[in-house]
């Protein structure tokens, strides 16, 4: 190709930005950008809203449901994931 990019590549970016012209295409690339922080930051979000929600639950139960002398439940930490995903692990050596 004389633009110096594979066939490929062509078809591809037609594909995904056909009609636009390049401004166009450059503010959506960054508002794809844009959407994978926010995105990544509401899942943050949630992940510490579950832990507080948790840690609330676990503070009102009776001494007696905790365990053995007031025993806590392992510490809970964040893993992450292919694509950029968040999820909870408890520590290792933790049961």
């Amino acid at each position: 190709m004389e633009a110096g990019i594979t066939e490929q590549t062509y078809y591809r970016w037609r594909e995904e930005c056909g009609g636009l012209k390049l401004e166009q295409a450059k503010r959506l690339k960054e508002l794809e950008k844009e959407n994978a922080k926010l995105k990544q930051l509401a899942a943050e979000l949630w992940l510490e809203k579950q832990i507080l929600k948790d840690a609330a639950e676990e503070t009102t139960k009776p001494r007696a449901a905790l365990g053995r002398r007031g025993t806590r439940a392992p510490e809970v930490g964040l893993v992450g994931l292919p694509g950029g995903l968040l999820t909870t692990a408890r520590a290792e050596g933790a049961e």
